[in-house]
């Protein structure tokens, strides 16, 4: 077993006395101490030349973070003990093995200018678990569970790991910045499609971010396919740019995409995220973390079409600007269940102009025959702005329903001080909190101003409670 220099005292000490380890495991360190048995466990979609050797052959290295920082092991086989203070870790393993040769180049390209190859130790075995406890004198035995990893630099790399994946879920991890931009002719994006099973993760502060003058979807999603980015406890950060073009930056379609800690999803002239899809299967798109933000159309963070559904579980949509509707999240006929996190200081805006609807949902817009079902989360610091000569009103600061919409509200926090209806007429603007239209809840009464919409306030469409 190999380790890292400053280590090698405690682990000749665990190898050659077993009955110290077992004082120190339990009575060193003022009993504040216990051990972390790592394993490296079935490898069941790596594609290693060395097969199902793996384990005991590889060089592994082990991130662990926690209490005190963030250290690095490195060792060969398959396990490793480590004496560690009590609490909660984040651990992250990677493994260097051979690259396959449909990896090594890019076909159709023969030009070697053209053809940027992968490097050697691009594929890897890689696993981690989350919120791994240790507990002072006892012996903690995580088995981490080792995929397929693509360490990739460029958008070309990107592409090919992608174009080879099957339908065993697949890991990339980005090393660099990637710009995806067009040639003139034909604009790029990132697709995945089928029965593909794509996370996308980083150890470094990274950007894919979009170039060139044509305006494109940077990453598309469907036809059953499915996304992850980031993971909880991840190491780096990867920020998804669409750099102020006049396109979305996201498209679900009949697929699922899920959004966890440290992405940041931001900068279009349009809306951020898109989801749609068949009536079977229908766009899911889940929000485990992150932040969507500076997004400038109608729906700015996320908008869900009539086969589209958005579970937002934690995470953040805030800072979006839009004209007219939905800063924040539009739902436009679609299904809209908020659990958890937070929408606020998002903004619908009119600037002089007359839009039929005003600016309505500085926080949420639900239309058509759209659900917004919501238990848990926050909604504060949203407005809806009229600026101007305008003769329209602003309606509904953090959420507004319209004709035929549902809302459900058994959970969460709206507050009617921090939304806000601004209107610069003489027309007054309704609804801080809440503004909901005719059937979706009984017409201009059924509306919430300068008032907090608490956890327990029951705000169902077809309820007479918590109305002014």
């Amino acid at each position: 077993m190999r380790v890292n220099k400053k280590h090698i005292l405690i682990l000749t000490i665990i190898a050659i006395f077993p009955a110290i380890l077992f004082t120190t495991c339990f009575t060193g360190y003022s009993g504040s101490t216990g051990t972390l048995v790592l394993t490296v466990g079935g490898t069941g979609n790596v594609r290693m030349a060395v097969g199902e050797k793996e384990p005991a052959s590889l060089e592994h290295e082990a991130i662990i973070s926690g209490p005190g920082g963030t250290t690095s092991y490195e060792f060969v086989g398959s396990s490793i003990e480590i004496p560690l203070p009590q609490g909660s870790y984040n651990i992250t393993i990677r493994a260097v093995g051979a690259t396959p040769d449909e990896y090594n180049t890019i076909p159709g390209k023969s030009n070697k200018e053209e053809n940027p190859t992968f490097s050697a130790e691009m594929l890897r075995a890689y696993g981690w678990a989350d919120e791994v406890k240790v507990i002072a004198g006892e012996y903690s035995t995580p088995t981490i569970k080792m995929e397929t990893a693509t360490e990739v630099s460029n958008y070309p790399q990107l592409k090919r790991a992608i174009d080879v994946a099957g339908e065993k879920p697949e890991i990339i991890l980005i090393k660099s910045d990637i710009e995806i931009s067009d040639d003139g002719i034909e604009a790029y994006c990132i697709p995945i499609n089928g029965d593909k099973e794509i996370t996308i993760l980083t150890e470094e502060k990274v950007s894919i971010i979009r170039k060139g003058t044509k305006p494109f979807v940077l990453i598309v999603v469907y036809g059953g396919a499915k996304l992850t980015l980031g993971r909880n406890g991840m190491l780096g950060e990867l920020i998804i740019d669409g750099n102020y073009t006049e396109a979305r930056i996201i498209e679900v379609y009949s697929a699922k995409v899920v959004l966890n800690d440290s992405v940041i999803v931001q900068n279009t002239k349009d809306l951020a995220v898109h989801i749609d899809g068949f009536p079977e299967p229908k766009g899911t798109f889940t929000m485990n973390g992150g932040i969507i933000t500076n997004n400038n159309k109608d729906g700015g963070g996320v908008q869900v079409d009539p086969n589209g559904i958005f579970n937002m579980y934690n995470g953040e949509i805030s800072g979006n600007i839009v004209k007219t509707e939905g800063g924040g999240v539009k739902v436009n006929s679609g299904v809209f269940n908020m659990h958890g996190g937070f929408i606020k200081d998002n903004i619908a805006i009119i600037n002089d102009g007359n839009p039929a609807d005003g600016a309505i949902g500085g926080g949420v817009f639900v239309g058509g025959s759209g659900e917004f079902n919501m238990d848990g989360g926050t909604i504060s610091g949203n407005k809806a702005d009229v600026k101007g000569d305008s003769i329209y009103t602003a309606k509904g600061g953090g959420v507004y329903i319209d004709y035929g919409s549902k809302f459900s509200k058994t959970g969460g926090t709206i507050y009617g001080i921090d939304n806000k209806v601004l209107q610069n007429t003489a027309v007054e603007g309704e609804g801080d909190a809440v503004y909901a239209m005719g059937n979706a809840g009984g017409g201009i009464s059924n509306k919430i101003k300068n008032k907090t919409v608490g956890t327990k306030d029951d705000l169902s469409t077809d309820s007479t409670e918590g109305w002014d």
